[in-house]
């Protein structure tokens, strides 16, 4: 868990911190932060990943408002599965099942990044291309979504937790002094 969160969120958090004073001198530039579309949803087995990924997420969004007075960007991006060794590494190294969760979805995880037939969709050289093309030509969207898997794997999280709050819109205000 420690190494996640040091690679995947602290890291970038020190090199944004030890970058920002030379871009603000310079009034121009974009930050690159890498996320996934486990910023915005989640999967089983992926907890301190997808705390990381959130971490970063909501740096990065709160950063933005910090230093966009600057001329400074932020850019988050969000790819989908893509085709590396990742899979592959990710289930040499996977621990063995807790027991009590043979039958839940983290019981069936290696099974799941063994399988050939779930190959990931994405390119590598077309999301590097697809970041390279979004930093050239800026825009004023925050986050940077790569990969039809991505797009709907977030679009479905983000729906599902805006229904959710939506239920609560008339016992929200309960708490407020009346």
């Amino acid at each position: 868990m420690r190494r996640q969160l040091e690679v995947n969120l602290v890291a970038p958090m020190l090199l944004t911190k030890y970058s920002l004073p030379h871009m603000r001198v310079r009034g121009r530039g974009t930050i690159i932060a890498i996320s996934s579309y486990g910023g915005q949803a989640t999967h089983p087995g992926a907890s301190a990943y997808h705390a990381t990924k959130w971490g970063l997420e909501g740096y990065f969004e709160s950063l933005l408002k910090e230093i966009g007075s600057f001329g400074l960007r932020v850019l988050i991006v969000e790819p989908g599965a893509a085709r590396t060794s990742f899979r592959a590494a990710a289930a040499e190294h996977l621990s063995n099942t807790p027991p009590g969760y043979e039958q839940t979805p983290i019981g069936s995880l290696g099974s799941v990044l063994r399988d050939p037939a779930r190959n990931p969709i994405g390119d590598p050289a077309k999301i590097a291309a697809a970041i390279i093309e979004a930093t050239d030509n800026p825009t004023d969207a925050l986050r940077l979504v790569l990969g039809s898997d991505a797009y709907t794997n977030i679009t479905t999280a983000l729906s599902q937790r805006l229904n959710q709050v939506d239920d609560q819109r008339l016992s929200a205000a309960w708490t407020d002094f009346t």
